[in-house]
């Protein structure tokens, strides 16, 4: 085990090997973890040997006054890095509260340099959680959540960017039945072998007509092709609480089958 940080707050959001074999960790510091702290807290890249757990080198992004975190990594098969978060300052010209930010990071010189980075201001607040790089197009699939209603939930969110400038192609969100979808933050996205782009969670609303929420959660799985067209959703109903978000998964066979798994409450605890 190793110990990373500073003397302030740091943590490490997520964990992943690229296909290099190259260890990377993101998330957010309120200290010099790569360098001068820019706000209040900066999002930041790291190098891990994976043998000694020892810090290689890293990027700490400027963050203006506010604050910048780093949820998630993805990688492309040209040997770049991204990281998907969220931020709390300006960073394009206008002030943003809790709005999407995706970074695409190279390595240059043998340093972490950035390629592109996307940001936008949104009327309401969009969490991102999960980034992957692929598919038909080749390009970046982000899901998270947005706020809806005042701070009453959220709605599951997807967008795609283009892998080569950055550029927002289409979003897309799941909308209940009773205008208020998720309540928790399991919203992950993934890329199945028949091309469609997929995000699954929880709901304690009604994505899918066919199967009323019975309990406080269901699981859903809602699918799209590489326009941002729906291609189905599914909800798993149950007369109890179902959750995929913290020891769950969602896998395909290469046959157009997805499984999913996750948990459900029961009268004596989680089965």
């Amino acid at each position: 085990s190793s110990q990373i940080g500073t003397s302030s707050d740091d943590a490490v959001r997520d964990v992943k090997f690229a296909p290099s074999g190259v260890l990377y960790i993101t998330g957010y510091t309120a200290g010099n973890l790569f360098s001068t702290r820019f706000g209040t807290f900066d999002l930041f890249l790291g190098v891990i040997d994976p043998s000694t757990g020892r810090v290689e080198s890293g990027v700490q992004v400027e963050a203006g006054t506010g604050f910048s975190f780093g949820e998630a990594l993805a990688f492309d098969d040209e040997g770049s890095i991204y990281v998907a978060g969220r931020t709390e300052h300006e960073l394009t010209g206008a002030a943003l509260v809790q709005d999407p930010l995706v970074y695409r990071f190279g390595i240059r010189g043998g340093f972490l340099r950035v390629i592109w980075m996307y940001n936008v201001v949104s009327s309401q607040r969009i969490l991102l959680r999960s980034i992957v790089v692929g598919g038909p197009t080749g390009d970046v699939y982000v899901g998270g959540e947005r706020l809806v209603n005042d701070f009453q939930g959220f709605e599951p969110y997807l967008m795609r960017l283009t892998r080569s400038r950055g550029v927002l192609e289409w979003e897309r969100t799941l909308s209940s039945a009773q205008g208020l979808t998720l309540v928790e933050s399991n919203y992950f996205v993934g890329l199945l072998s028949n091309g469609a782009v997929m995000i699954h969670g929880v709901t304690d609303g009604t994505l899918d007509s066919t199967a009323a929420n019975n309990a406080n959660f269901a699981g859903f799985i809602g699918t799209y092709d590489e326009t941002g067209a729906v291609r189905g959703v599914r909800q798993i109903a149950s007369n109890r609480r179902v959750n995929s978000g913290i020891f769950s998964g969602v896998v395909d066979n290469s046959t157009d089958n997805v499984f999913w798994a996750g948990y459900q409450d029961d009268s004596t605890g989680l089965s």
